[in-house]
């Protein structure tokens, strides 16, 4: 009987373990976004609070700390604004290459930037679909996002990949590719953004591939 329980017990504490990793991984993100969004309303209303007090009066403090933010995420909009224009962008560039020239600050900015764009992949209307290539070498398959396809000058048809890095998914290798190479899969954009960011931890607990050519566009599945 006790050489029985062992496996009881064992699977019982794995069954555990693995809801406790997987609540850490749910509310990990959330404590984290909950504490960085208090720290910069403390800080926009720190920064912003001083230079607006002379001209809103004797307010509460709340509505100070309320204006304030207003006032910042107006300023954050106009940035963003300005940066979506050839100007914006030019004068973005040099500050980076300002910045790049001292070295403490180089690196804060170059880690901050990093972290920033790998949550920045929203933009995903251009991914048709999710595919497997294989990559860098034969035996080794990566996650790739379908992004066209291409005809050379004999009318032969190519797929044109994007297959981005982990956990950096905005960078990456833009592949010419045989449509016989490339397999599909059932996972959404969004599904293989989280498998990248993640590192492969946050995988579909099943999803299927195609080991076949992909079919041409608006062909059905039989």
């Amino acid at each position: 009987m006790a050489a029985e329980a062992t496996p009881a017990r064992f699977s019982l504490g794995r069954y555990f373990r693995n809801r406790l990793v997987t609540g850490l991984l749910v509310l990990i993100p959330i404590g984290v976004t909950i504490v960085v969004l208090r720290f910069l309303f403390r800080t926009m209303a720190g920064v912003l609070g001083p230079a607006l007090a002379p001209l809103i009066g004797q307010l509460p403090e709340a509505a100070v700390m309320a204006i304030s933010v207003g006032a910042f995420l107006l300023l954050l909009y106009l940035a963003g604004v300005m940066t979506r224009n050839l100007a914006g962008r030019r004068l973005l560039a040099l500050g980076e290459a300002i910045v790049a020239r001292v070295p403490l600050a180089k690196t804060i900015y170059a880690a901050s930037k990093q972290v920033v764009d790998t949550f920045a992949v929203t933009d995903t209307k251009g991914f048709q679909s999710v595919v497997l290539v294989e990559f860098p070498r034969p035996g080794f398959y990566s996650v790739a996002f379908l992004t066209g396809r291409v005809r050379d000058a004999e009318g032969q048809e190519f797929c044109k990949l994007f297959i981005p890095t982990a956990p950096v998914p905005s960078a990456g290798f833009v592949q010419i590719v045989a449509p016989s190479e490339v397999h599909e899969t059932d996972l959404t954009v969004e599904q293989a953004i989280r498998l990248l960011v993640s590192g492969g931890i946050l995988s579909p607990p099943g999803w299927t591939v195609r080991r076949a050519a992909l079919r041409p566009p608006g062909e059905q599945t039989a």
